[in-house]
């Protein structure tokens, strides 16, 4: 499986002079945490983005001996959307794209690679990565599958509507109870 992270972030409020992946949360870096989790999640490559002023991130990654191939791109972007669609574009460039376990979309053509993308953001046990990618087997249809959390931190959150239990919004309580309820069916910033 293809992966990507989006890492192109300083961590301004943090408050350091560090890139944000290698800011220490106990005794690992928030890439660590990242790349154990897609690790767990079956990848074997990760293309991942970081910012100009960022060249310390993959120095790193290389001294950890990973069994992961990286492919670093060292460009400071706009936002992390701009990040997104270049880390993206990346993992859809041919050569570099394979089919992944996480199936086909309605949308996608016969044997259209499929990516897990994250940010270096989250602080979770890697098994968190995996069972995403094994909820993600409940959606065959989907184009896309987004990992959702309720804890929000962040001066711009993306804020999801869903279609709930019989097109109430009320959710289950777990996803493989009513896998539909989970469709998403607005975005908004605000």
């Amino acid at each position: 499986m293809k992966a990507g992270i989006i890492a192109a972030g300083w961590g301004e409020r943090l408050g350091q002079k560090i890139p944000k992946a290698l800011t220490p949360i106990g005794n690992k870096k928030l890439i660590d945490y990242t790349l154990d989790g897609l690790e767990k999640a079956g990848a074997t490559s990760v293309t991942c983005i970081v910012n100009e002023a960022a060249k310390a991130v993959p120095d790193y990654v290389a001294k950890s001996r990973r069994n992961l191939k990286m492919d670093w791109i060292i460009q400071t972007t706009p936002s992390s959307m701009h990040s997104f669609l270049i880390v993206l574009e990346r993992l859809a460039s041919p050569g570099l794209a394979a089919p992944s376990p996480l199936g086909r979309g309605t949308g996608a053509a016969e044997g259209e690679a499929k990516y897990f993308i994250t940010t270096v953001d989250s602080v979770c046990p890697p098994t968190v990565y995996r069972d995403f990618v094994e909820t993600c087997q409940l959606f065959p249809e989907a184009d896309v599958c987004l990992g959702l959390t309720t804890h929000i931190d962040d001066e711009k959150p993306l804020r999801v509507a869903m279609r709930g239990h019989e097109g109430t919004g009320l959710m289950p309580e777990r996803v493989q109870d009513n896998p539909d309820a989970f469709e998403i069916v607005a975005m908004t910033n605000n």
